[in-house]
């Protein structure tokens, strides 16, 4: 699936060597690939954390060990819903994030609570980013108004060498997304919320 990205970071961090930080990314995807909710459509929502230094087998970083956090929606949200997946959960934690605690988060209806995602051995999974959460966000009515999402952390911790026993804790870079819902695809959508106007014809 394609997705487009769609990031606004919260805060900044350094870039520096010496960082440990581990930076949310939000994707969203809708049936016909523009990120816009037109009517028949439901938003899926990918999100993912990216790592500096990076994330690698044989590098300075050996991959994630666990992570908890929420993820909260806000503005007109509560215009639609989380459903359930096939597995009965409220949102997907994906495989192998999936496989040291199990799918333990809660909902709403419009927001997370408790996701809980690591790995049970080092070095299972070391992308970076690492696709944590899958979840998809389905719509009341199709009417001009906006979504917005938004990460709360609760703790990141890093496997930092493949020797070590304890992994360390890194800071966390929240981030929020924005998407939009619209009654009518394309250009009819924007003439209806008035960003459009349509154009008269020129009489001789």
């Amino acid at each position: 699936m394609e997705y487009i990205k769609l990031v606004v970071t919260l805060s900044a961090l350094s870039s520096s060597a010496q960082a440990q930080v581990g930076t949310w990314l939000w994707e969203v995807s809708t049936q016909d690939g523009d990120a816009v909710v037109e009517p028949g459509e439901t938003a899926s929502i990918l999100l993912s954390l990216d790592f500096v230094p990076d994330a690698d087998p044989i590098g300075p970083v050996y991959g994630l060990y666990a992570v908890e956090f929420d993820v909260l929606g806000s503005g007109d949200a509560a215009l639609g819903m989380i459903p359930d997946d096939a597995d009965g959960h409220p949102g997907d934690v994906l495989d192998p994030w999936d496989n040291a605690f199990g799918e333990q988060q809660t909902s709403d209806g419009t927001s997370l609570f408790d996701v809980l995602a690591g790995q049970s051995f080092k070095g299972l999974d070391n992308d970076d980013p690492a696709h944590i959460l899958l979840f998809e966000w389905i719509p009341d009515e199709y009417a001009p108004f906006q979504v917005t999402y938004e990460t709360l952390t609760e703790g990141l911790a890093m496997w930092v060498d493949p020797n070590e026993k304890i992994p360390v804790f890194w800071e966390v870079v929240e981030a929020t997304v924005v998407f939009q819902v619209v009654p009518a695809p394309g250009a009819a959508a924007l003439i209806l919320m008035g960003v459009l106007a349509p154009r008269r014809s020129r009489v001789a």
